[in-house]
């Protein structure tokens, strides 16, 4: 699946399958060795590695009550997620099934162009609040608080690192 994104053009999310891989399977000799010569050919084409995880961590290290932040595809591959403490949570599967919601939402908005297209959704439930904003037609920025957490600042950071993701998807 990794060589089919390549040759799509998408080299993001090769890596993102290709760091799963080795993270579940570490034994996988032929995928690390693959993945570093994706993050080396990616780091010389750009100037430096895939800037994914510096603003996932931004976004949760300041601000209060953040749990763990994930760019992820609206095919529930992540490609890179930063989460904070151990948890219970798994954040992938939250965000795969609330991203379900968000792309109801977003072909909804396709047929009422008077309405726009969707740019954030944010959905509260008793214990955590999680906040899902496209970057592209595939790839969305998705944040995990707690309920109590500062919103408004994870609202803000996530706004202003969509363009960062954008240049790097790009």
């Amino acid at each position: 699946m990794a060589e089919l994104f390549l040759r799509q053009g998408l080299p993001a999310r090769a890596v993102a399958i290709y760091r799963k891989r080795v993270r579940e399977h570490p034994e996988d000799e032929v995928a690390a060795r693959r993945l570093a010569e994706l993050e080396t050919q990616n780091a010389g084409q750009s100037g430096g590695a895939m800037g994914f995880r510096e603003p996932l961590q931004r976004i949760v290290d300041t601000t209060p009550g953040a749990i763990a932040s994930t760019l992820m595809g609206f095919d529930g591959i992540a490609i890179d997620t930063y989460q904070v403490g151990e948890s219970e949570l798994d954040v992938a599967t939250l965000l795969i099934e609330y991203a379900g919601a968000v792309q109801q939402l977003r072909r909804t908005a396709d047929t009422m162009p008077q309405v726009g297209k969707v740019a954030q959704v944010e959905i509260q439930a008793h214990n955590l609040v999680a906040m899902m904003r496209p970057v592209t037609d595939e790839i969305f920025l998705g944040v995990v608080l707690r309920a109590d957490a500062m919103t408004g600042k994870a609202r803000y950071l996530m706004r202003l690192a969509v363009p960062h993701f954008v240049k790097e998807l790009s």
